[in-house]
């Protein structure tokens, strides 16, 4: 068997490269129509055991994440002023991407409510205009307290597919002053990036989206994505 590719619903969907299928081929031998000329002089002294007669019903309880093979970008933990949120813009180098799991910083270590926003290009002159946005989570996690890296999980958001050489702006808020976020020192400016990303520094925003907007801000966070082909 070899490895292969992943696919989303239908077959105009995004195609993830290389991908190994999870499963099981169960087959029978269609017996040889002459018996064999010369068999095994001695027999196995311990054959294999029956087989299962049927395959797991159900699935395992805690299945493999994905974590450990996502790619990881991380700004730094050192807060210096806390709002409700930020927005800011990454942008994409030589590779397509999907990001899948969302850190932020709150002080808070009890639950908080974010919600996650984003849109193609820049948060610039849409800083007060929702319309603009596409809402992508609204849930809520529980905080690991200041400095600390409190994480949305694969599965919690739909991933956020980003083309190559792209602009992506992220409007990251909660529902009161509870993320924790640094002062900056120019808006737009390359605050750091990877092979495959660059973060810029945004803006910090008050709730709701019409209120006040400090800048520049640095959002504190960590983005982890997946390489994908679109």
């Amino acid at each position: 068997i070899y490895e292969g590719i992943g696919r989303r619903l239908g077959f105009d969907g995004a195609i993830y490269s290389p991908r190994i299928w999870s499963g099981s081929l169960y087959y029978s031998l269609a017996p040889t129509p002459e018996p064999t000329s010369n068999p095994t002089p001695v027999p196995t002294p311990n054959p294999t055991g029956e087989p299962t007669s049927l395959p797991t019903l159900a699935p395992t309880a805690n299945p493999t994440t994905v974590d450990g093979m996502l790619n990881k970008f991380q700004t730094s933990f050192d807060s210096s002023t806390t709002s409700a949120g930020n927005m800011f813009d990454i942008t994409t180098k030589d590779n397509d991407i999907e990001i899948r799991e969302i850190g932020i910083n709150t002080y808070k270590r009890s639950d908080v409510n974010i919600q996650i926003w984003t849109k193609e290009g820049s948060y610039q002159s849409y800083d007060k205009d929702l319309a603009a946005w596409t809402k992508v989570a609204d849930l809520t996690v529980k905080g690991q307290g200041l400095d600390e890296p409190t994480m949305i999980q694969a599965g919690s958001f739909e991933p956020i597919a980003i083309r190559r050489n792209s602009r992506q702006a992220f409007y990251i808020t909660s529902d009161g002053p509870n993320i924790r976020y640094s002062n900056g020192s120019s808006e737009g400016k390359e605050f750091g990036s990877n092979s495959d990303l660059v973060l810029y520094e945004g803006v910090g925003k008050r709730v709701p989206i019409t209120a006040a907007t400090m800048s520049p801000r640095v959002w504190n966070g960590v983005l982890k994505y997946e390489i994908i082909f679109m």
